[in-house]
C-alpha cells in the first residue's frame, strides 16, 4: 500500500525576479493590486497603484534592491528557499515541503503542482508571518486557496496560526540575539515592526476607537486574542522578557508607511531620531519577518 505523504506550503509576499526598475514595476502591480493592501474601490485602487506609486517607486525601489541582491539572488526568496529545504531535511520522505510566493517566484502554482504529483491528500499552509495581518496572512493563503480550488484533488486542509507566542520562537528568538546584545551592549533596544494603516485595524473585530486611541493595545494587555497591533506588542513584551530585557531598556515602533492616511505609531523614523539625539546606543530587532528582506537590510 502506497504511504500517503503530507504537503507544507511555505506562504510568502514574495518579491521582484531582479532589481530593475521594469521588474520592480511588475511587482509592484501585483502586490499593490491587492484589496488587502491599499483598500480603495478597484477603479481608484488601480489609478493609485499603476498611475502615481509605480511611476514614483520603481526606479528608487530598484536601486534599493540592488544593494542588498545577492548572489542566489533577492534574500527573502533565497533565505525562503533554505528554510524549506531545511525542513524537508528534517522531515523526510513522507512529506512534501514547497515554498510559495503569493507574488512572485517560486509561485504557489508550481507549489499546488508538487503537491499534486506527488499525491498528497493532506496540506498545512504556513503564512510566514508571526502575527497575523489581513495584508500578508490572509493575502498569501487567499492566493493559495485560489490556486487550490483549480485543481480537480482537493486537499485536506490546515492553515498553521500566528506563531508570535510559540515557544520556539521565542527561543529561536534569543538564541539569535543572546550573545549579540551582549557583545553589542546597547543602551536601547528598538522592536521595530511593519506600519498598518489604521483604518485596516478598525474593520478588525478585536479593534475599538476606545482600543486605538490607547497607549496600547486593550485585547494584549489582558492577554486575549488581538489584532495585528496587539500581536506586535505582545512579540516584542515576549522576546524582551525571553532575553532578560528590563521595560525601561526596550521601545516599539512601526516602519514602512505608504501615502498620507494615519498609521500606527510611533514611527521608526522618528524613534531613531529621538534616541539618536539622547545619544543611545541603538540595536533594533524586527520580529516581525522570518527572513531578511528589503525592510530589515535597506
Amino acid at each position: 500500500m502506497k504511504q500517503s505523504k503530507t504537503g507544507i506550503l511555505l506562504l510568502q509576499v514574495g518579491s521582484p525576479d531582479r532589481p530593475t526598475a521594469w521588474s520592480v514595476a511588475r511587482y509592484l502591480r501585483r502586490f499593490l493590486g491587492d484589496p488587502r493592501l491599499i483598500d480603495l474601490p478597484a477603479p481608484l485602487r488601480w489609478i493609485l497603484v499603476n498611475l502615481i506609486i509605480v511611476p514614483f517607486r520603481s526606479f528608487r525601489s530598484a536601486k534599493a534592491y540592488a544593494k542588498i541582491w545577492t548572489d542566489k539572488g533577492s534574500p527573502l526568496v533565497a533565505y525562503t528557499l533554505e528554510v524549506g529545504e531545511g525542513l524537508q531535511k528534517r522531515l523526510g520522505d513522507s512529506f512534501v515541503v514547497q515554498v510559495g510566493m503569493a507574488f512572485g517566484q517560486p509561485g504557489i502554482k508550481e507549489g499546488v503542482r508538487a503537491f499534486q504529483e506527488h499525491q498528497v491528500d493532506r496540506l498545512l499552509a504556513v503564512p510566514l508571518f508571526p502575527q497575523n495581518s489581513s495584508a500578508t496572512t490572509a493575502s498569501t493563503t487567499a492566493e493559495a486557496m485560489q490556486e487550490l480550488i483549480r485543481q480537480w484533488d482537493f486537499p485536506s486542509l490546515r492553515v498553521a496560526a500566528p506563531f508570535y507566542n510559540r515557544p520556539e520562537f521565542l527561543d529561536a528568538w534569543r538564541s539569535l540575539i543572546e550573545d549579540e546584545l551582549r557583545s553589542f551592549q546597547p543602551d536601547h533596544v528598538l522592536f521595530s515592526f511593519h506600519s498598518m494603516p489604521l483604518s485596516h485595524l478598525a474593520k478588525s473585530r478585536h479593534c475599538s476607537q476606545n482600543c486605538l486611541a490607547a497607549p496600547r493595545c486593550q485585547h494584549a494587555e489582558r492577554q486575549e486574542s488581538s489584532c495585528y497591533r496587539g500581536e506586535a506588542e505582545r512579540s516584542a513584551e515576549l522576546i524582551a522578557e525571553v532575553c532578560g530585557l528590563d521595560r525601561a531598556q526596550w521601545s516599539l515602533s512601526y516602519q514602512s508607511r505608504l501615502g498620507r492616511q494615519a498609521w500606527l505609531e510611533p514611527s521608526t523614523a522618528d524613534a531613531f531620531h529621538r534616541l539618536g539625539n539622547q545619544g543611545k546606543r541603538l540595536a533594533v530587532l524586527s520580529p516581525g519577518f522570518t527572513t531578511d528582506c528589503l525592510e530589515t537590510l535597506e
